[in-house]
């Protein structure tokens, strides 16, 4: 079967990525707070299990990015209204409620073209942090196929059921959806927060290229402390030849 455009074009810039792996447990993330761990407890799994470590969603490499979006292409029955949401979570790491919450006003300029970046208002934002996420060219594509699609739509995240017709989609159905999918394609461990996480820990290993830093991501991903944004990275295979570098 011959791939769709939109299918190429995200292929296009996944191959651009390297391949991330999958960090099994957010140390950071421990429920039980009320007494300091050992270094046991911290570095083992099976102790951590038992202590009440939450598992953060599972990230995805470059090839699983583009089985998920051919798999919304073949069996969604929106696809161009689910590419959408799925774009907006891994190539601008926004939340599922940011998602729910975005306006065509919001990706757009006073003069209805596309932007160069996605508002993200304090009323829309975790902590009513504002924050501007320049576009990136999966999600331009997949705007201009909404809008074309759904010329009426005043939402980005909208359901359609019935032919032409949408409505506007929740938080939590949004949240339901995006784990369905992950699930139908066999990423168990994926949930509607794993294209925020490897949004972030792609953007923090390319952040060198363009003389950056850990500050710009955790702009980026609107954040309000940088130590929230570090607990989302994926640690990387290479730290020898990083140290070499240096």
């Amino acid at each position: 079967m011959v791939q769709s455009n939109a299918v190429s074009s995200i292929q296009r810039w996944s191959e651009t990525s390297e391949p991330v792996a999958n960090l099994e447990y957010d140390l950071a993330e421990i429920v039980d707070r009320s007494r300091p761990k050992s270094a046991i407890e911290l570095l083992s799994p099976e102790r951590s299990r038992s202590r009440g470590i939450r598992k953060q969603a599972k990230m995805l490499s470059p090839e699983e990015i583009v089985r998920l979006f051919t798999h919304i292409e073949r069996t969604s029955n929106a696809p161009v209204a689910d590419r959408l949401k799925f774009a907006l979570s891994l190539y601008a790491g926004l939340r599922a409620a940011e998602i729910a919450a975005l306006t065509i006003a919001d990706v757009t300029t006073a003069s209805g073209k596309i932007a160069t970046s996605i508002v993200v208002s304090a009323a829309t934002a975790k902590n009513s942090c504002r924050r501007e996420i320049p576009m990136h060219p999966v999600i331009r594509d997949a705007l201009e196929a909404f809008r074309k699609r759904y010329p009426t739509a005043d939402r980005l995240a909208i359901t359609s059921r019935y032919g032409r017709n949408w409505i506007p989609q929740k938080t939590n159905a949004l949240t339901q959806q995006m784990r369905r999918i992950y699930h139908a394609i066999g990423f168990t461990e994926c949930s509607s927060h794993s294209g925020r996480r490897t949004f972030i820990t792609v953007a923090s290993r390319k952040t060198a290229e363009v003389g950056g830093s850990l500050r710009d991501v955790q702009v980026l991903a609107g954040h309000a402390r940088l130590d929230t944004t570090q607990r989302y990275l994926e640690p990387s295979a290479h730290l020898s030849r990083l140290v070499h570098l240096i």
